[in-house]
């Protein structure tokens, strides 16, 4: 077996994930993941299966379909890594997903997972600062915790003015009965 990944481009064949089989010379499958990152991918050849290891978060696995077969090992693999991008950017497509799915034990362990990502490193990133501050904001108000939501919005807007945050931050002030003049400024 053989994978390859291709890089972004303008073109239908970006941002893809194939897997090949060697010996019969076909194309198992030729995906566009949900999910791209890993530290290290290995092939488990008995079940047909690429395996993503994930520094310091664990592994998830493809299986011969191109399909994540467990998507909450997926979460848990990059909520656990110790590579903070990975953590936020896995956090932030958790959080715009689905909200049915969104537990308060998921909403929770997803923030826990940011406020580290900040503290391994994100904060003293200043390219990276404001999203984690962003996502942090969508975990809090994922949690009903519009206080929380709305200083962490507020300083990333600070920090970056064009994070998308402005209209949003804009709303939970005035659902909170707070001055929305602030963000005029």
């Amino acid at each position: 077996m053989a994978y390859c990944i291709t890089a972004n481009s303008p073109t239908e064949d970006a941002g893809k994930l194939t897997l090949f089989d060697l010996t019969t010379g076909h194309v198992l499958f030729s995906v566009r993941p949900r999910r791209f990152g890993a530290d290290k991918i290995e092939f488990d050849e008995k079940h047909c299966q690429l395996v993503f290891k994930v520094s310091g978060g664990g592994e998830y696995r493809y299986g011969a379909d191109g399909t994540i077969l467990d998507e909450h090992t997926a979460d848990d693999a990059f909520l656990n890594s110790s590579d903070y991008s990975a953590v936020i950017l896995s956090a932030e497509s958790m959080l715009k997903g689905d909200s049915t799915l969104l537990t308060p034990e998921k909403g929770q362990e997803i923030l826990e997972a940011l406020i580290r990502a900040r503290r391994i490193g994100a904060d003293m990133n200043p390219a990276w600062k404001p999203t984690a501050l962003k996502v942090q904001g969508l975990a809090h108000e994922a949690l009903s915790q519009v206080t929380e939501a709305i200083a962490c919005y507020e300083e990333a807007l600070s920090l970056n003015p064009k994070i998308g945050v402005k209209r949003k931050l804009d709303l939970l002030r005035k659902r909170a009965g707070m001055d929305t003049r602030k963000t005029a400024e």
